[in-house]
């Protein structure tokens, strides 16, 4: 078992974990952070993951008022933080597209609170649910959260690691600062030139956080990622521009991403669909096991269970799934006044949103969250 395998802290210990000032800050924390992305969201379409930057914001706050801070209230934290800037980007990535084509002509608040309330504690039910199995099971690498993990530790260990941690995050900073704010540098390198009635493309993004994501999860997973670069761009941008022409465009790499906007990324949502439904059927015994095994109600004379292994009982958390459905129902039938479509709808939603969030959960454990294409399954639910 490596080192990342083996809890922090033991087991058989139990620290303060969820108390009055985890909540509060986690709370300030999780608007910022929210706040924070929806706008970045909105302005350029991309969020960022919240764990690292609110687990350093949760250790500089609760060190400076309490002597007595435990890592597990700082990983509290950072997760009350980081769901909320998930939250916002699964309403940034939505809800917009009710005013741009016309069903709403103005932000609607209380269907905003009802959409984002509904979502986002339905995926977080059905995540629960997935949690062994993804984490334990399949043994996933989650690389933000491994980063999390090993910052959090660097704060409560201090010392060197301390140390490395803020010289890599002063190194990260300043990187950004001038990259993205002084434009020192391109963010990235691209070109592309004619080649035989088509056209070729070359590109590298120059992100210090896809390569540390990249180190954490390995040569492996990072070489599919890279292999999904040069199937679409290196084949079937090159071939569509063959075959349908390209776009107008003076420069002919912004005619390579006008072509993988327009068509082929539309082919990456297929994969990655096929590839979801192909993942959760080899994992069917794994799944269907896990969660008979988190059924049985277990004896008062079986042994106790470890700290670690101690989960949210499945039964109460698909009876509020349940729960969530039903009133997603009362909304469709409140907002639509169809009992069909409402039912229907909120069937539907009840399938798609378990399929979704063990696809999402899935390519979280895999390659990060940053790097999770929320907008990509926006699409294949639409469709």
């Amino acid at each position: 078992m490596s080192a990342l395998e083996e809890p922090y802290i033991p087991a058989s210990e139990s620290p303060k974990e969820l108390t009055l000032r985890v909540v509060v800050v986690g709370i300030v924390l999780g608007i910022l952070m929210t706040a924070a992305n929806a706008y970045l969201g909105l302005k350029v379409g991309i969020t960022v993951s919240a764990s690292i930057p609110a687990a350093v914001m949760s250790m500089i706050i609760l060190r400076s008022l309490f002597k007595d801070v435990s890592i597990l209230e700082n990983n509290a934290v950072q997760t009350m933080a980081s769901a909320g800037e998930s939250l916002a980007a699964g309403v940034i990535f939505t809800v917009p597209a009710l005013l741009v084509i016309g069903i709403w002509n103005d932000i609607q608040w209380l269907d905003t609170l009802i959409i984002a309330f509904l979502g986002g504690l339905l995926g977080t039910m059905f995540t629960i649910a997935l949690r062994r199995l993804f984490i334990v099971e399949e043994a996933l690498p989650y690389p933000e959260g491994v980063a999390c993990r090993e910052v959090l530790v660097a704060g409560e260990e201090g010392g060197e690691g301390a140390m490395a941690i803020l010289y890599a995050l002063g190194i990260g900073g300043i990187y950004g600062l001038m990259v993205k704010g002084f434009k020192v540098t391109h963010e990235n390198v691209e070109a592309a030139w004619d080649f035989i009635g088509t056209r070729l493309y070359a590109g590298m993004d120059l992100s210090v956080a896809l390569l540390s994501v990249g180190y954490i999860v390995g040569i492996r997973i990072a070489s599919f990622i890279f292999l999904g670069g040069v199937i679409g761009y290196g084949i079937l941008v090159p071939m569509y521009g063959l075959i349908r022409g390209w776009p107008e465009s003076p420069d002919l790499a912004y005619g390579f991403y006008l072509v993988w906007k327009s068509q082929v990324r539309f082919v990456g949502v297929g994969a990655m669909v096929v590839g979801g439904i192909y993942t959760l059927w080899s994992m069917r015994k794994t799944i269907i096991t896990g969660l008979s095994k988190a059924l049985i109600k277990r004896d008062s004379t079986d042994e106790e269970l470890l700290r670690t292994e101690i989960d949210l009982p499945l039964d109460k958390v698909l009876m509020v799934c349940g729960v969530l459905v039903g009133l997603t129902f009362l909304y469709y039938w409140w907002a639509t006044g169809s009992l069909i479509l409402a039912l229907a709808g909120a069937l539907f939603l009840g399938l798609v949103a378990f399929f979704f969030a063990a696809v999402a959960g899935y390519i979280a454990g895999v390659v990060g969250s940053s790097n999770s294409p929320v907008s990509g399954m926006t699409i294949a639910t639409l469709l």
